[in-house]
């Protein structure tokens, strides 16, 4: 079975946005963050701050590798997306919702619907090892994937605009 080009081409710069806009939201407040990823109570705390432009500077170079669309940044996406769903996972089962997932962008609290986004997410990033039809893409394609891209861009922001309501009061 092969991917059809366009839809490769489609995932990979879909997953570089994601991994860009999380990469950005914690190398731009990194004090925020390091009390997020302190919160989850996963690490000891002296590795914590070291964790935080570590896991930012991770998440650009997979994003860069994603935009390159190199089959090692899908693995290395699917990896990062799985550990980040099994740390949710792992305070949600200790009854823990945080304020926070530091998933980047608006505030929003643990939930199991994140666990899930993750998961569809490193199913993504592992559709993308597999081969590539050969197909040569045409001009209508690029047409095709902006307006995916845009459509998932919105589709996202929808998302995390609930999600981030869905919390309410009780994660103030």
């Amino acid at each position: 079975m092969t991917l059809d080009p366009l839809a490769a081409l489609v995932g990979y710069w879909g997953l570089a946005l994601v991994f860009a806009g999380a990469a950005a939201h914690k190398l731009r407040d990194r004090s925020g963050f390091q009390d997020v990823l302190a919160a989850y109570d996963l690490l000891p705390p002296l590795l914590v701050p070291w964790m935080v432009g570590g896991l930012g500077l991770a998440e650009v170079a997979v994003a860069v590798g994603l935009v390159g669309q190199w089959p090692p940044a899908a693995l290395a996406a699917a990896l990062l997306l799985a550990v980040y769903a099994v740390a949710m996972a792992v305070n949600l089962g200790r009854g823990r919702r945080l304020r926070d997932c530091g998933c980047g962008g608006r505030i929003r609290p643990l939930s199991w619907g994140l666990v899930a986004r993750n998961v569809l997410l490193v199913a993504v990033s592992l559709a993308l090892l597999m081969p590539s039809g050969e197909r040569a893409l045409v001009p209508l394609d690029g047409f095709t994937a902006l307006c995916a891209l845009a459509a998932l861009a919105a589709l996202q922001g929808a998302v995390d605009g609930l999600s981030s309501d869905a919390g309410g009061e009780e994660a103030r």
